[in-house]
């Protein structure tokens, strides 16, 4: 594909499962069908924000250094991902496969709802973090498999059915527990 593409929309294309735009410097906007498993945007400089289908169980971001954006909804088949440091704003909800993530500094606003796999998650050097989603989970009581910074303003763990016992830093000022049916 030529790198002059700027916009790609190969929405309806229900047989593709492997799109690999790599080195396409000049795709701003991309569209992925939902039949797609494996995805190399790789290179896409020019690409700020991508939404990624639930069905991708392959992704390959390396090298865009112009995303910002990045929303990985319900990618079951995700292990792990590699984001970019340039990174912030991460949406990883309902990735329950998911088991590591290593969050870039610059991150601003971060929601792992959902995502069971991950068990511990430090993010006390993210000074930036104003904005933490990490809600609709049944598999722990408390929040100590998470090391929250004090830059942390908003906290989102509504439907976080089993928690007992909730500590967030003083600098929170808007916390939603809506639905965590286990708190007293």
């Amino acid at each position: 594909m030529p790198s002059s593409v700027t916009t790609l929309d190969i929405t309806g294309c229900t047989g593709l499962e492997t799109l690999d735009v790599s080195d396409c410097t000049g795709l701003t906007s991309l569209t992925v069908p939902s039949g797609v498993t494996t995805l190399d945007v790789s290179g896409c400089t020019g690409l700020t924000s991508l939404t990624v289908p639930s069905g991708i169980q392959t992704l390959n971001i390396t090298g865009c250094t112009g995303l910002t954006s990045l929303s990985l909804v319900g990618c079951e088949g995700l292990s792990s991902v590699d984001v970019p440091s340039n990174v912030t704003e991460l949406n990883v909800s309902d990735c329950t496969g998911l088991t590591s993530l290593t969050v870039p500094s610059g991150v601003t606003t971060l929601d792992i709802s959902g995502c069971s796999g991950i068990d511990s998650l430090d993010l006390s050097s993210h000074t930036g973090l104003a904005t933490l989603k990490i809600g609709n989970r049944n598999d722990q009581t408390d929040l100590s498999w998470l090391t929250l910074p004090d830059s942390l303003t908003t906290l989102d763990a509504s439907g976080f059915t089993s928690l007992t016992s909730v500590s967030v830093p003083a600098s929170v000022t808007s916390l939603n527990l809506s639905g965590c049916t286990g708190l007293p």
